[in-house]
């Protein structure tokens, strides 16, 4: 159950803590606060979140040009140490 705020449409989601300036949010006391704290809000639900503020959940941000090259070089050692393998495997067959 986490803390919840809606910014330009997208719904926010912080499960353990918010920490702003002047305020600091924690889930082990979030009935101790009166809501909104700086837009945050507590629910038991990501849907409940999602009816109240009318926002949707933020979408998954696209990979980076750099994180897409680093999947790939992985994928292709990767790949290289299969065909080794599969090398040494045939190299030791009668």
């Amino acid at each position: 159950m986490p803390f919840y705020k809606c910014v330009e449409g997208e719904l926010l989601e912080a499960p353990n803590f918010v920490s702003g300036p002047g305020f600091e949010l924690l889930a082990g006391k979030h009935q101790d606060y009166t809501y909104p704290v700086d837009g945050w809000y507590w629910f038991s639900a990501q849907k409940k979140a999602e009816e109240a503020l009318g926002c949707q959940p933020a979408p998954d941000p696209e990979p980076d040009e750099r994180e897409i090259r680093r999947r790939e070089t992985e994928e292709r050692a990767e790949s290289r140490r299969r065909d080794r393998a599969e090398t040494k495997r045939n190299q030791s067959r009668p």
